[in-house]
């Protein structure tokens, strides 16, 4: 099964004359009928988890398919309304195996992805890692430094769900934890320490659909 991140954001054009708000709730209601229709084509298409981004006329998933043609066929059970951006993702702990030879098999097991349905804070962190002035080795090295050290906070209890962007450098991290925590992961990764003036980190509020 192949894992894709669908970016879903109502055009600009769209103008109903309302006030924001209402297509707050037009973009949760068309969400939750394109989830529904997805559900009836039994195609084997799973729908990891769905998020409105706060304050923003998007919404974005993550999905699994073991098919590519899948992910255009649920993309076309959406209203004309919407543009997509597909990207295709792996789990962190897959490239931590596969990529940065990790072998510690706790480190590298499944994702729990137990995040909160609550209507707890959510945040949606996407990393861009650059490393001029290294060498690919010497990333390589810093890099499996950060994901032990990602990947032991959540073996400890941390909730989150880590994914790497498929033949890009770039990362996307979803998490409950609380923001003061957040920081202090961020700020205390090897990558950021080490290679800080190459790394971007940009977070949005999510919530949780």
């Amino acid at each position: 099964m192949q894992t894709y991140m669908l970016e879903i954001s109502m055009c600009p054009s769209l103008n109903d004359g309302g006030k924001t708000n209402t297509l707050f709730d037009k973009i949760k209601k068309d969400i939750a009928l394109w989830r529904a229709d997805v559900a009836k084509e039994e195609n084997g298409v799973n729908i990891t988890s769905i998020f409105k981004v706060t304050g923003e006329k998007k919404a974005m998933t993550v999905v699994k398919s073991s098919n590519p043609a899948y992910v255009d066929a649920i993309v076309g059970l959406l209203p004309a309304e919407y543009d997509v951006k597909v990207s295709a993702l792996k789990p962190y702990e897959d490239f931590a195996k596969a990529v940065l030879k990790i072998t510690d098999d706790k480190l590298t097991s499944p994702s729990p992805r137990n995040l909160p349905a609550d209507g707890s804070t959510i945040m949606w962190v996407t990393g861009y890692v650059d490393y001029k002035g290294k060498t690919y080795d010497e990333l390589i090295e810093i890099w499996a430094e950060e994901a032990v050290a990602v990947l032991s906070t959540r073996q400890k209890g941390a909730t989150f769900e880590v994914y790497k962007a498929v033949a890009e450098r770039v990362v996307h991290f979803i998490t409950s934890m609380e923001q003061d925590a957040l920081d202090n992961l961020i700020f205390g990764l090897p990558i950021v320490q080490k290679n800080g003036d190459q790394t971007k980190f940009i977070a949005k509020s999510v919530m949780l659909l």
